[in-house]
């Protein structure tokens, strides 16, 4: 069974009691991880290159004819998230006109901040450029890549939280990721997949020890903050989704369909 990984610290819970390492197979249960960033295992999944794993929640919408969710399994915040960001010249309300860079690993965030700046601000800019990291006038950071920037600080003027504007808009949380699985996939598979999970998420110590591994990782993962700050991060996180996360998936998808942003590869 091929499963997709997002490789963030954030979603790591679901790991603990998988492969330690999300690269190779793991023979004893017959799971290939395949781990690229958000916006890549959306592609396979619409392809039909994954069996089941946790993707961007416009994709799961978008292969929802295929793929069903497994369980209420997916990646939530109330609030501030840290590591979905906006570091930008101007405020949201000021960006008619403006270039925003948007890294290529994204996909359920980009969607979100057009919402923001669009439907909420009601402001125009003239492009969205993937993958710009100079010239222009605001740049979405999304991941460990985002985590790192805040916890350095950024020197651009504003420094923008999607989650928590979409909380103080829409007053729910915010749903990045959801757990899914092809419809055609055994039953008795999806059933012990999703066991597999819930014993991840119920490791003991699961977020310190996940924290602590971090923190004493490579160099790129020491620049993410100290152990009591990653887990004070990850701790922001709801990993089983109740009716809240659900209405707020509603109310999302509602709201892209409104303002006509297609969840499609762009």
């Amino acid at each position: 069974m091929r499963v997709a990984k997002i490789p963030y610290l954030n979603s790591q819970p679901f790991y603990a009691g998988l492969d330690a390492t999300g690269a190779a197979a793991d023979r004893e249960g017959g799971v290939d991880f395949v781990e690229m960033p958000p916006r890549e295992l959306g592609r396979l999944a619409r392809v039909g290159r994954i069996d089941a794993g946790l993707i961007p929640i416009t994709d799961a919408f978008a292969v929802e004819a295929q793929y069903e969710r497994l369980g209420a399994f997916g990646i939530a915040v109330t609030g501030r998230v840290e590591s979905v960001i906006l570091v930008s010249e101007r405020p949201l309300a000021a960006l008619t006109g403006a270039r925003i860079g948007i890294t290529e690993d994204t996909s359920a965030s980009f969607r979100l901040l057009r919402l923001l700046v669009e439907a909420r601000e009601g402001a125009r800019p003239a492009a969205y450029v993937r993958g710009a990291s100079g010239s222009v006038d605001a740049h979405l950071l999304i991941g460990d890549e985002a985590l790192a920037a805040t916890v350095a600080g950024s020197p651009a003027p504003f420094t923008c939280d999607l989650a928590e504007e979409w909380q103080e808009w829409q007053a729910l949380p915010f749903v990045f990721a959801v757990w899914v699985a092809r419809r055609d996939l055994p039953e008795e598979q999806k059933v012990a997949l999703a066991a597999r999970l819930e014993r991840s998420l119920s490791t003991p110590d699961l977020i310190p020890s996940i924290a602590a591994a971090y923190a004493a990782g490579p160099c790129a993962r020491r620049s993410l903050g100290t152990a009591d700050r990653l887990a004070r991060y990850l701790a922001r996180f709801t990993y089983r989704l109740g009716p809240s996360e659900e209405a707020a998936i509603a109310r999302f998808r509602a709201l892209l369909d409104e303002h006509h942003i297609a969840c499609d590869t762009s």
